[in-house]
């Protein structure tokens, strides 16, 4: 059921880690605790059409947030703490039903040019950028 949360509506979702697990993963970057995943900056794409980067962005923000949190607050791998608060990076996950990401994948596409991965992009594309 949808809640407010900072005058924003935020849709939400309770689901058991087998249904987690059965997810497909995107945007959990490399760290001094996970040094085998990608850096984000392996999908930077400055070229990436701005309307359907609008359109992805769209995508990500009506995804459900999952009412567990995580390992805590993450951090930008670029850098950029300057002026970001932690809650823009966020410590919670979010999911379409299909693919699960973290609260701060919105942040990379929105001010890094992060493009997500094909198949995501495919997936959001056939879903006509609308969250069911």
């Amino acid at each position: 059921m949808p809640q407010e949360v900072n005058s924003v509506t935020m849709r939400t979702v309770d689901l058991t880690r087998s249904q987690i697990h059965d997810l497909k993963r995107v945007g959990f970057w490399w760290s001094d605790y996970e040094p085998a995943l990608l850096h984000p900056r392996e999908y930077v794409d400055q070229a990436w059409d701005p309307s359907e980067r609008d359109l992805a962005i769209t995508y990500l923000e009506q995804c459900y947030y999952l009412t567990w949190i995580a390992c805590g607050y993450s951090w930008c791998r670029f850098g950029c703490w300057g002026g970001k608060s932690w809650h823009e990076m966020g410590h919670g996950e979010y999911t379409d039903g299909v693919w699960l990401f973290p609260e701060g994948f919105l942040h990379y596409v929105r001010h890094h040019a992060v493009k997500p991965p094909a198949d995501f992009l495919e997936h959001m594309r056939k879903m006509n950028f609308r969250v069911s």
